[in-house]
């Protein structure tokens, strides 16, 4: 399986990341999550009280370059929970892939393997941040990751939420990461 970045995104200052999960066991949110999920929201409420986030790093920057970006599914999400209102624990997947979001403050998208898409686009951002569902064995986390970390925090922080999902579901994961030389990343099909 391979994911092509389209042109638009190379671009932006971001670099793609993927986690595949395979064999995983998706219910709902054990209270560890579920806390954890509450207490993430509320710290990031209390650091954006009264600011307008789009005028803030990284907010600004990503508005720079991706077209429409506050009507993104990222955006008004986060927006929501700097004006307090929670999102509420859904699965465990999803759960964890708005902390992802919450704590990496750039989009995390959940896909999955099935449905994923081949090329990443802008377009992705236009979609919801997850569509698994708790049926779903299989499936892909994209990150769209800081540029200006290094490539070792970026592996870091992939490996690090590639290990939380594990110890949640189970299963096997695999995390991959684009590099600035080419535009897509090849995933080995089990």
């Amino acid at each position: 399986m391979q994911f092509t970045v389209a042109p638009s995104l190379q671009q932006a200052p971001v670099r793609l990341g993927w986690i595949v999960y395979r064999d995983v066991t998706i219910g709902p949110s054990p209270q560890m999550v579920s806390g954890r999920l509450r207490l993430f929201q509320e710290q990031f409420f209390f650091e954006w009280d009264g600011r307008a986030l789009r005028e803030e790093e990284p907010f600004c920057t990503l508005d720079e370059h991706v077209s429409s970006f506050e009507q993104t599914p990222f955006f008004q999400t986060i927006d929501a929970i700097a004006h307090e209102s929670w999102q509420t624990p859904s699965h465990s997947a999803d759960d964890l892939t708005l902390l992802f979001n919450l704590q990496l403050r750039h989009p995390v998208i959940a896909r999955p393997i099935e449905t994923a898409p081949h090329v990443i686009s802008e377009q992705i951002l236009a979609e919801p941040l997850s569509t698994v569902q708790e049926h779903d064995a299989s499936l892909v986390q994209l990150f769209f990751l800081p540029n200006v970390w290094s490539e070792e925090q970026q592996r870091a922080f992939l490996r690090q939420a590639g290990q939380f999902f594990f110890q949640i579901h189970g299963g096997t994961f695999e995390g991959y990461l684009s590099t600035g030389k080419t535009s897509f990343v090849t995933i080995d099909e089990r």
